[in-house]
């Protein structure tokens, strides 16, 4: 295997060129394109970069026969290990209470791992979440849309967040004699 940025490269033997096609994961993300370059070799693309993971990962190849459900799943004993490493984002940024303006975070595979499991991947800002956009994204780009931010100012001014609950009139339960 060779990786590269957006690619891995598997080198075999007895890969099926034939009536099947390939498939490709590496840390749970299916490779967006697969080509079977010839019987010893087949090339994974990730559009959006290869997944950064900090710990050895074994990736998958398997052949789907056309037509059926039968899987092959080729033997791997190799394993990757792709660390996270931001080499910049947008400096100097300002933006107005009602958010809405562009970060951008140049990390190779950053956008694969944002897009496919936003829940428990994303960036945040002021503990609220950077709402990622796909359609600006790259493999070494990372583009995330800011959030409102709210603060007594913004509150107050332009309704950024209303008051949820008045805790000050809240009725208190049990007692408690001791903490230990």
């Amino acid at each position: 295997m060779n990786p590269i940025s957006n690619k891995i490269t598997f080198v075999g033997s007895d890969f099926y060129t034939s009536g099947y096609l390939a498939n490709a994961s590496y840390g749970g993300a299916t490779a967006d394109q697969v080509t079977i370059d010839s019987a010893t070799q087949v090339t994974a693309t990730w559009t959006y970069g290869l997944p950064p993971l900090d710990l050895d990962t074994v990736p998958e190849l398997w052949f789907n026969q056309t037509g059926t459900s039968v899987r092959h799943y080729a033997k791997i004993s190799t394993t990757l290990k792709k660390t996270l490493t931001v080499t910049s984002a947008t400096s100097g940024l300002t933006c107005s209470f009602a958010g809405g303006c562009k970060l951008e975070v140049t990390a190779d595979g950053l956008s694969t791992i944002l897009r496919n499991d936003s829940v428990n991947n994303f960036i945040s800002v002021c503990d609220e979440t950077c709402t990622f956009i796909e359609s600006e994204s790259t493999a070494t780009k990372s583009v995330c849309k800011l959030p409102k931010i709210s603060t007594v100012y913004s509150n107050e001014n332009f309704k950024i967040e209303t008051e949820k609950e008045d805790l000050r009139f809240r009725k208190t339960f049990g007692n408690i004699k001791e903490v230990k």
